[in-house]
């Protein structure tokens, strides 16, 4: 007797073997996720975070400069569909960038993901159980909604990513939130890590003061938060009391 798959198991067999034939002979990365999701989707592109806390978190991959954009504003801005994604777990779906609903919900995001190139932003989150590990989000050019498929085909690529992710880390659990050392394609966070230390000194203020202040140089100069940790551990830039 031939056994009939469940809509979920196929989708799932699907969704695998777009990510596979991505990656074709190499080992599945983030990267194959976030293409595959990319074009299964009809985006424009897609980019892939992992934090542990909302100052804590990584860059695992970006598919082109927009999508690396729109992540950067993000986290310099402390609100997106990504970060509400990753804050509370839960589908953030953004249709309409241009629209007032966009424009109020997200007042400095939403202009500069315009500006940068987004009219759609959609945000899946990653997690196992109560732990919420990151964020898969997928960008098009033009605003428009997901069809019900294209949406079920997302959730089934952001627990992909989810198992993929893990895969290529070394857990370690402190309370509810896990540790990772990252070994495949990613920023590196370290110079924003070592940027606040050294602005905490210069301003004689907190920690959390200090990653305010490079965030806020980096709104205001309209800069990559790496960036700025990079000017500031060449000691180029100093930021005054």
């Amino acid at each position: 007797m031939i056994s009939v798959p469940a809509e979920g198991e196929s989708r799932s067999l699907r969704v695998w073997t777009l990510i596979t034939d991505c990656a074709g002979a190499e080992a599945v990365t983030a990267e194959h996720v976030c293409r595959a999701a990319t074009a299964a989707l009809a985006a424009d592109g897609a980019v892939l975070w992992l934090a542990t806390q909302a100052d804590r978190r990584k860059l695992v991959y970006a598919t082109d400069p927009v999508a690396r954009r729109l992540d950067d504003r993000q986290f310099v801005l402390g609100e997106g569909p990504c970060v509400r994604a990753w804050t509370v777990g839960e589908l953030v779906l953004a249709s309409d960038l241009t629209s007032d609903a966009s424009a109020a919900r997200w007042p400095l995001f939403a202009p500069a993901a315009v500006t940068a190139g987004a009219g759609a932003l959609f945000a899946f989150p990653l997690r196992v159980g109560a732990i919420r590990l990151g964020a898969l989000g997928l960008y098009r050019a033009k605003p428009g909604p997901l069809t019900d498929g294209q949406l079920a085909d997302g959730l089934t690529f952001a627990s992909a990513a989810t198992g993929v992710v893990l895969a290529a880390t070394q857990p370690t659990t402190s309370g509810a939130q896990p540790t990772w050392w990252f070994d495949e394609q990613g920023e590196d966070w370290t110079e924003v890590y070592q940027a606040t230390g050294m602005v905490a000194a210069q301003l004689n203020a907190s920690l959390e003061v200090a990653f305010v202040r490079l965030r806020a140089h980096a709104f205001t100069t309209e800069e990559s938060l790496v960036e700025i940790a990079r000017q500031v551990v060449a000691r180029t830039l100093r930021l005054s009391p």
